[in-house]
């Protein structure tokens, strides 16, 4: 029996042994092996924030065994199970994959910002100046103290004042709340989605060498995973797959890094600062950056520094900056999942290194409904209050 036949009929045999094997019939094989291609995804599996969980989770491996990627990166995918469902079922389509579930600590109480002695002049200034003063008048409190005791607030550590401002900028009504915020003992808040990453990396081709690396982050768990993938006729690529941090809705930032885009900033150099894998032609790096440019008058930016920190590192991007590119957005107003406010951005890209002699591509996929049965009625949706990307390098 020849080496082709022998590789057919063991392929027969573990399509008939498993059960849940997707059918991809349309790409059964990468094609000729003469392409390349890597997508990013960010699933939005969440039932709490994503309109139709439990549809979408049920038809997204099929339609990523049917995207013809050889490589892929998924974000935002929260549950273990979830993320061993999608594993199981992609198992023959994508042999090669990598997820790490990571689980939040319990928060320890943080020590005040801001001790009496801290407080103490401001606080002897202000009832020498505006005693007076209407105690839940804020704005006016502010005046007052602007206005007779600069020098001691001034001489308030930077902690100490930053918490001050962050308690008056949060809302609190009247003076005793807002030393009350700052010289008692605070307790972060819980990690979302508790601690879990939701990175998942998928490749038909061998890969080596993965490992999970966690951001320091606030609010959500971001991290990243590395991996070395081994094509037979390209060589091989180091495959970076994360999700940097973005903005919770209302929420006040308490992390590191003074401002979410300071943490968003911080993650991306992080990965720039990153050694390249040993014996690799080239990185390409995947997945929600929480960062793009504006382009015309369609697309907004966002924390475009944070973008323009890979484009001076000489990260490439095919759906964006070829000249005959036509980009589009990935978070869009008009996907009936996002948020109502939404505007149009590109936040989800794949990007290479040392792209000089490569010939690449780049499409936007799962940008189209998928229909289902609901209470015996034909319903349709989005994959996800996201779009993905699709980069295609050529030989």
């Amino acid at each position: 029996m020849s080496l082709r036949m022998t590789i057919v009929f063991v392929g027969m045999l573990l399509v008939a042994s498993c059960d849940t094997f997707v059918d991809n019939t349309m790409t059964a094989t990468p094609e000729e092996m003469t392409r390349w291609s890597f997508l990013t995804f960010n699933a939005g599996l969440d039932s709490a924030t994503v309109l139709n969980y439990a549809e979408r989770l049920k038809v997204l491996p099929q339609a990523l065994a049917d995207s013809g990627a050889d490589v892929v990166c998924l974000q935002e995918v929260w549950k273990a199970a979830d993320q061993k469902k999608i594993s199981d079922d992609l198992k023959l389509i994508f042999p090669y994959r990598f997820y790490k579930v990571t689980k939040a600590e319990e928060p320890e109480p943080q020590p005040a910002a801001c001790t009496g002695d801290d407080l103490l002049p401001m606080a002897m200034c202000y009832l020498t100046n505006c005693g007076e003063t209407d105690p839940s008048d804020v704005v006016a409190i502010g005046l007052c103290l602007a206005q007779n005791c600069l020098d001691e607030i001034t001489g308030i550590p930077a902690e100490c004042r930053n918490c001050l401002i962050g308690a008056i900028m949060g809302g609190a009504t009247d003076i005793t709340g807002i030393i009350a915020a700052c010289t008692e003992e605070q307790t972060p808040p819980a990690m979302m989605q508790d601690g879990n990453n939701g990175l998942m990396l998928l490749s038909r081709y061998p890969m080596t060498g993965a490992k999970l690396e966690v951001f320091d982050s606030f609010s959500y768990q971001r991290a990243y995973i590395a991996a070395v993938v081994i094509h037979p006729y390209f060589g091989t690529a180091e495959v970076i797959c994360t999700q940097l941090t973005d903005i919770v809705g209302e929420m006040t930032y308490e992390g590191s890094y003074g401002t979410w885009e300071g943490e968003t900033a911080a993650q991306a150099q992080t990965i720039i600062d990153l050694a390249p894998a040993k014996n690799v032609a080239f990185r390409v790096l995947m997945g929600d950056l929480a960062a793009g440019p504006a382009i015309g008058r369609d697309i907004r930016g966002k924390n475009e520094s944070v973008y323009n920190l890979f484009y001076y590192a000489y990260y490439y991007n095919p759906f964006i900056e070829p000249s005959d590119a036509v980009p589009s957005c990935t978070v869009c107003a008009d996907n009936p999942l996002t948020a109502a406010n939404a505007v149009n951005q590109i936040t989800s890209h794949v990007l290479f290194t040392n792209y000089e002699s490569l010939t690449l591509s780049a499409e936007r996929v799962f940008d189209k409904p998928f229909t289902y049965i609901k209470n015996g009625k034909e319903k349709e949706s989005a994959y996800s209050d996201h779009y993905g990307i699709k980069a295609t390098l050529f030989r």
